[in-house]
């Protein structure tokens, strides 16, 4: 799978929905009755983000199905199961303050995210994430020389894996 976003494209956020479409096609269950599958594609979807894209480049990765705040994102995916549930993926930009804010349910049946490292790029309290530029925009220096270097920080709650 091809690392996201591209440099020199035009539009090097292309990559997202191709990335959305090839984790959905390998759901095989019914998206509206099973919870705890659900709860695991809404991680899935964050981790396989957080390891395809170009860390220096990305803060973060959110996906939900509910109502949101959001001031700005690099790009938003949308994904619909057969049922009519409807998922957003949006990429957080490195080279940018964001801030998101999670109205309704938390739990990962509707939400989940992925960054990297919590108080650098990102801040959390409850249903609030500031996204913040990532130390390569804010110094120019690369902090991911290794691309996989950083397992990320994934989570909804006030805890996560690091």
């Amino acid at each position: 799978m091809t690392k996201f976003p591209k440099s020199g494209q035009t539009n090097k956020w292309e990559g997202m929905y191709e990335f959305a479409k090839a984790i959905y096609d390998t759901i095989t269950f019914d998206y509206s009755r099973d919870k705890e599958m659900r709860s695991e594609f809404t991680k899935k979807i964050v981790e396989e983000a957080w390891d395809q894209c170009d860390k220096d480049e990305v803060s973060g990765f959110i996906i939900t199905c509910t109502n949101y705040q959001c001031n700005d994102y690099a790009c938003k995916t949308e994904i619909q199961f057969s049922d009519g549930i409807w998922f957003d993926l949006l990429c957080f930009s490195g080279d940018r303050e964001s801030y998101y804010h999670h109205k309704g349910d938390g739990g990962y049946l509707n939400w989940a995210m992925v960054g990297g490292p919590f108080g650098s790029n990102f801040d959390k309290d409850g249903s609030n994430v500031y996204f913040h530029k990532t130390l390569y925009y804010r110094t120019g220096q690369k902090q991911y020389e290794d691309d996989n270097n950083f397992d990320g920080w994934i989570g909804n709650t006030d805890e996560g894996r690091g």
